[in-house]
């Protein structure tokens, strides 16, 4: 039934010529002319309705509901496709692509730390970020940032972070980084993604997090931010990994290597 059919048949069975409401018909039956209507175009496979599959969620098509590529059964949603997320699953935000040339110094505010005074401070988060230098796959490398802010007023202690692959000395291989700073009113630290103006592909994973604050809506910005810089590994020297292993296989350390066969 069209729309122009259900009309008139409202036309011909709820009033009468004189237009007023029939009142040989009740409402029950009016209304249920209406559910059976709707279940009807829901349920059809013509113009204007629905061909629905068991299992699979609908979505509006360009002039009527098809099915979608996302399933769901026994509590479980299946994504027959790719899967984009621009904000945060389960509290984590998964990853980002950055772009692949900079005119400039960007930053990207991707979370927040509360101050360490904070007694309900157990805030906490693992970061990946993939760089790779001029495009160059020998430059590809991983850099692991274990960030956090409870029970040290020490950035060293706070801050960790270290790298596998690349080529060559760390100078040769930084384009991008994590940079933390430290609110001067309120003590709690933003933790940006800093990259250095070139030619550089940067991606970031966030893989681990703890009742950390997420700004999956930020976008990159040119301008500096302002606070108490407390880390930045675009500034190796300063803040340098716990250790580097190339992709050759060899590998500088910041400590001291201890060989043991008895404990750790």
């Amino acid at each position: 039934m069209t729309l122009n059919e259900l009309k008139a048949w409202i036309a011909t069975n709820i009033f009468t010529t004189s237009n007023r409401l029939n009142t040989g018909v009740s409402i029950k039956a009016i209304l249920n002319k209406i559910v059976e209507e709707v279940y009807a175009r829901i349920d059809s496979n013509g113009s204007g309705g629905m061909n629905a599959t068991v299992g699979r969620l609908p979505k509006r098509g360009s002039s009527n509901f098809e099915d979608s590529i996302i399933g769901e059964a026994a509590g479980v949603a299946t994504v027959n496709g790719n899967l984009n997320v621009t904000g945060v699953i389960n509290g984590i935000q998964m990853s980002k692509d950055m772009g692949n040339a900079f005119g400039a110094n960007t930053y990207l505010k991707i979370a927040q730390l509360r101050e360490f005074e904070d007694n309900g401070n157990y805030d906490n988060i693992i970061v990946d970020l993939v760089t790779c230098r001029l495009w160059s796959a020998d430059h590809l490398l991983i850099s692991r940032f274990i960030l956090s802010n409870r029970g040290s007023t020490n950035a060293t202690h706070k801050y960790k972070w270290y790298i596998t692959g690349g080529k060559g000395p760390l100078a040769d291989n930084i384009v991008a980084g994590i940079l933390c700073v430290k609110s001067t009113t309120t003590g709690k630290v933003d933790i940006y993604i800093k990259v250095i103006p070139t030619y550089n592909l940067v991606r970031f994973n966030v893989v681990s997090a703890n009742n950390i604050t997420f700004y999956p809506s930020e976008v990159t910005t040119t301008t500096a931010p302002t606070g108490t810089v407390e880390f930045d590994s675009t500034s190796f020297a300063t803040y340098p990994p716990m250790f580097y292993a190339d992709n050759l296989g060899n590998m500088k350390i910041r400590g001291t290597l201890t060989q043991s066969t008895t404990s750790w």
